[in-house]
């Protein structure tokens, strides 16, 4: 086995293993000192060192747990401190943008939220610090800013691209802006490869290495964990599932291709054609409630999940994942469906005979991203690569 160590020294050693056991606890998934010795390999003094070392500077606190029946010692157990910085998190999507102040384990301490109906190119960012200022108000000991954006971005420039649908708004060196505004760490990625993180760390992704992230909203996204990591290239750029062509004689997509997933999936189009069957304007959520008593309404819905398994199919079968998770307008939808893409995709995988792959609502649901936009931070802080200040 390789050896991960390798060309770090002593003091890189130590804050690895410290990032990675304030990961652990920040998730919840371990909490006492004997579960960390048991999921690290480190030994019970090497634990016990790094453990007071955080508790001394306010990172980590303890408490018994409940009494045990019979002999022993009650486990002492472990969470994240009260005075542990805290993470800021900025969701942008199409509706609206989001801002967060969340404790390291995801506790919410203050949100807010306005409206994109006003944006312009020329008052976008100034939306964007209004947010940040509002949830980081009076809070002075911040670690980090993640943010989670809808695509495409160029998350190693830290630029948001050129989204569809977006009020004219491209080219936004948007790390660069909010680093120099609050001269905290930044980090950056795609709002549904965000949301798989956040999945992965704390929601229905435990437990699984390969997941695919599925949001339906005005657009069609993707996000991808491959062996525990998310994936991306060197150049910053991120899968388009929305824009998987499912027939080359299709409409033609925003992105000029023709017959892609988005083109027939997405919730305005899908909506569009509810209303038009049944004369009423309903929302997407309230479509989905009344599905059980309207074929026509049942029916649309039937065909989205079809065109949806025929692109997924192409996918699984690059990326063979364990488990796909849906989210945005997905959530909504009447478990019949979920178990409906589940069954058509199981039929129809190349791998099916070796690999059964379950369909699930994100565990988050409508706020995956921006509880990702937090785990951006949080994933950087487990993997040493951004460093808390301890005694």
């Amino acid at each position: 086995m390789a050896n991960n160590n390798l060309g770090l020294n002593k003091q890189d050693i130590k804050e690895k293993n410290r990032g990675k056991l304030l990961g652990l606890i920040a998730t919840n998934t371990c909490n006492t000192r004997i579960e960390l010795s048991r999921m690290t390999g480190l030994s019970k003094m090497a634990v016990s060192n790094i453990i007071s070392n955080m508790i001394a500077s306010g990172i980590i606190a303890e408490s018994e747990t409940d009494p045990k029946n019979g002999q022993g010692r009650n486990p002492i157990k472990l969470c994240i401190a009260p005075t542990a910085p805290k993470i800021a998190g900025m969701f942008i999507f199409r509706g609206y943008c989001e801002a967060v102040l969340c404790e390291m384990n995801l506790n919410i301490i203050r949100r807010e939220r306005l409206p994109m109906d006003r944006v312009t190119p020329e008052n976008f960012t100034n939306l964007v610090y209004s947010l940040l200022d509002t949830v980081i108000l009076n809070e002075t000991n911040v670690i980090g800013i993640g943010v989670a954006s809808i695509g495409p971005i160029d998350s190693a420039n830290g630029m948001i691209l050129s989204p569809n649908y977006f009020y004219g708004i491209h080219n936004v060196p948007i790390v660069k802006q909010i680093t120099d505004r609050y001269h905290l760490p930044v980090f950056f990625d795609q709002d549904n490869h965000s949301g798989a993180l956040a999945e992965l760390l704390f929601g229905n992704g435990r437990n699984h290495k390969d997941i695919l992230l599925i949001g339906v909203s005005d657009g069609v996204g993707g996000g991808i964990i491959s062996d525990y990591n998310l994936h991306s290239n060197d150049k910053g750029l991120f899968p388009e599932i929305g824009h998987v062509s499912i027939d080359y004689n299709g409409p033609k997509c925003a992105c000029g291709n023709r017959g892609c997933l988005e083109t027939y999936t997405r919730t305005p189009l899908v909506l569009s054609k509810l209303q038009s069957v049944t004369g009423k304007y309903y929302s997407y959520q309230q479509f989905c409630e009344i599905a059980d008593s309207d074929t026509n309404v049942d029916k649309i819905f039937i065909d989205a999940i079809e065109r949806m398994s025929m692109a997924l199919v192409n996918v699984l079968n690059i990326l063979n994942s364990e488990i796909i998770l849906l989210g945005y307008d997905c959530i909504y939808w009447k478990d019949q469906y979920i178990e409906l893409l589940e069954k058509k995709i199981n039929a129809r995988m190349f791998s099916k005979t070796r690999l059964s792959v379950k369909v699930k609502k994100t565990y988050f649901g409508t706020d995956s991203q921006i509880m990702g936009s937090v785990c951006n931070v949080l994933s950087h802080i487990a993997s040493a690569e951004l460093l808390l200040d301890t005694k």
